[in-house]
């Protein structure tokens, strides 16, 4: 399907960046990591499914041993993004401490990937001008989802997880996961199949992005499948 907001919206926000052509690509991203338990896991399910995708991590969680987690996303191919400190709504935060969060975040996770952060989620979705305008400062486009697994949800199964994702990703979706859920890791080779099944391949967001990073566009999804 295709984003298509009122008017009014696309007046208000003239430069968001609802979808853009591509071929059959989908973005499996993951919130929330590192986990020094889980992310292991999940990182052995999607190199076992042959898949790459784009984790957006808390700046609280890179550090100790975790900063090797970080290194090996990368490593693996996948795409390190930043989603604040931590899994706080940010749209009603002071301007400082909004700028401190960010600062912060993208000061460890470059100092653990030797690379710029050029990539960002609002916890939530949850996001305000002064949000966005931060988020263009620190040179970074804003990552959300037309896709929501659900595997947030108290008792989801691996299968549900499975199926909604399946059941509603087309051509340019974003995917929402998080890391850390078990159920999750279980879901990823039936995820991956499924999406496979119908067409779709799974690669990361600057896979597709890549030179055409916009800091403080933002994304719900990427592809017309009309």
């Amino acid at each position: 399907m295709k984003i298509n907001p009122p008017k009014f919206i696309r007046r208000l926000y003239p430069d968001m960046i609802w979808e853009i052509d591509d071929s059959n690509g989908v973005f499996l991203t993951f919130d929330d990591g590192p986990n020094k338990q889980l992310t292991p896991k999940l990182l052995d399910a999607l190199a076992a499914a042959g898949v790459q995708a784009t984790f957006f991590v808390q700046g609280q969680y890179v550090s100790g041993s975790n900063v090797k987690l970080v290194q090996r996303e990368v490593a693996e191919g996948h795409a390190v993004g930043s989603m604040s400190w931590r899994h706080t709504q940010l749209h009603d935060m002071p301007a400082d401490q909004l700028k401190k969060w960010f600062d912060d975040t993208d000061a460890v996770i470059s100092a653990a990937t030797g690379q710029p952060v050029t990539l960002f989620r609002p916890p939530d979705g949850a996001w305000s001008d002064a949000v966005r305008e931060q988020a263009k400062a620190s040179g970074q486009t804003m990552i959300l989802w037309n896709v929501d697994s659900r595997d947030w949800e108290r008792g989801v199964s691996a299968p549900g997880i499975r199926d909604n994702v399946v059941g509603a990703a087309t051509r340019g979706s974003i995917i929402s996961l998080h890391d850390g859920n078990e159920d999750t890791i279980e879901a990823i080779p039936g995820i991956v199949q499924g999406l496979r099944d119908k067409g779709l391949t799974p690669v990361t967001i600057p896979h597709l992005l890549d030179g055409d990073l916009t800091p403080g566009a933002m994304y719900y999804y990427l592809g017309d499948p009309a």
